[in-house]
């Protein structure tokens, strides 16, 4: 169960991330990808799914920007309407397994 509490945990800081940090929508999706993109086998099995999909929406190996990573420049080509869907995909992402 320690690896359930660490995804809570990191989940709960993505959000926090998501909610405080005083960058744009995408720069605080940066936060929370850093927050959430190695806990894939701690995330209870019902939920790696949609994980995944989050993961994979805010990390597409053929975006590609000069001197970034493949994160910010998936972050950086999508609309503000994508990422503040991701952003609340992580946010359910939490609320679901906050109470597991």
């Amino acid at each position: 169960m320690a690896d359930g509490f660490y995804a809570k945990e990191k989940l709960e800081w993505a959000v926090w991330t998501l909610a405080t940090h005083p960058g744009s929508v995408r720069e605080r999706l940066f936060g929370a990808y850093l927050e959430i993109h190695l806990i894939q086998d701690a995330i209870p099995s019902e939920y790696r799914e949609e994980h995944r999909r989050i993961l994979r929406d805010m990390n597409n190996p053929d975006q590609t920007d000069e001197g970034e990573g493949t994160v910010k420049a998936t972050l950086a080509a999508m609309d503000e309407e994508q990422a503040v869907d991701i952003a609340k995909r992580i946010h359910e992402l939490n609320s679901k397994i906050v109470d597991l």
